[in-house]
Parts: C-alpha cells; sequence; structure tokens
C-alpha cells in the first residue's frame, strides 16, 4: 500500500443487491473509495492501481461455461499485488475450503450471515491499523 492515502475498497461480488449493501454499508462506516464488480473476469480486466483491499466473493453465478471462481481470482491477485489485503467473503462454511483461500493468501474468510458486513469493517479496520503504511480509513 502507498503511504498517505485514502484506501481503496474493492468489491467482487455477482449478486447486485448484496454487493450494493456492502458498498453502503462501507460507505457509511468508512472513508474510503469503493469500486465494484459483478464478476471475476470483470475485476481482472480492469486497471487497478491501488488495491489495497479486496472483498472477495467464491462462487459467481454466470452463464458461461467457463467462468472463474474467487480462488483463481485470489491466486491471479496476489500475483499482482501481492501486498494486498483480502477478505473473502462467501456463503460456505466449509473449512477445508477457507484452507485453500488462506493457503493462497486470503487475509480473511467471513461467512455471508447476518453481522457479516459488520465484520467486514472491523477485519478492516483491524488490518489496516496493523498493516505497516499509513493509508486512512
Amino acid at each position: 500500500m502507498e503511504p498517505n492515502h485514502t484506501i481503496d475498497i474493492y468489491i467482487v461480488e455477482d449478486n447486485d443487491l448484496y454487493r450494493k449493501s456492502i458498498e453502503q454499508h462501507l460507505t457509511s462506516k468508512l472513508n474510503c473509495n469503493i469500486y465494484s464488480f459483478n464478476s471475476g473476469e470483470s475485476f481482472l480486466d480492469a486497471t487497478i492501481n491501488n488495491l489495497d483491499v479486496l472483498i472477495l466473493d467464491y462462487f459467481f453465478r454466470t452463464n458461461k461455461d467457463n467462468h472463474i471462481n474467487g480462488l483463481t481470482v485470489l491466486k491471479e491477485i496476489k500475483q499482482r499485488h501481492p501486498e494486498s489485503i483480502v477478505i473473502i467473503l462467501s456463503g460456505q462454511l466449509d473449512y477445508s475450503l477457507i484452507n485453500k483461500f488462506i493457503k493462497a493468501g486470503a487475509n480473511d474468510y467471513v461467512v455471508k450471515q447476518k453481522y457479516a458486513h459488520t465484520q467486514i469493517v472491523s477485519k478492516i479496520k483491524q488490518m489496516i491499523k496493523t498493516s505497516k503504511s499509513k493509508v486512512s480509513c
């Protein structure tokens, strides 16, 4: 993360309603730039200069036969932006899947449930506070 800039948060979530609710919650709780995408492909195709935090879904519903999932996106993004903070947001509470994400470089895993949005804000604040950079949120 570059010093002295407002944090850039990217959200990759295929459910439009859920993605918008995350955006609204983060906007109401944090002073950050928020960018959102509805697929892993559209996110990876975007030009991203400062990827501070990525909130990434695991499973993207799409009509494409060869679509990618969140684990594939995570592996690619960690090659491009190894210092970025990645929080996986998934409806699946599967410990073997969680371990795969952590081994691939995810910083945390949040299950989509009643307090997921609040958990994400807390985790972002905690990770920024303990990071070596001087970003603000």
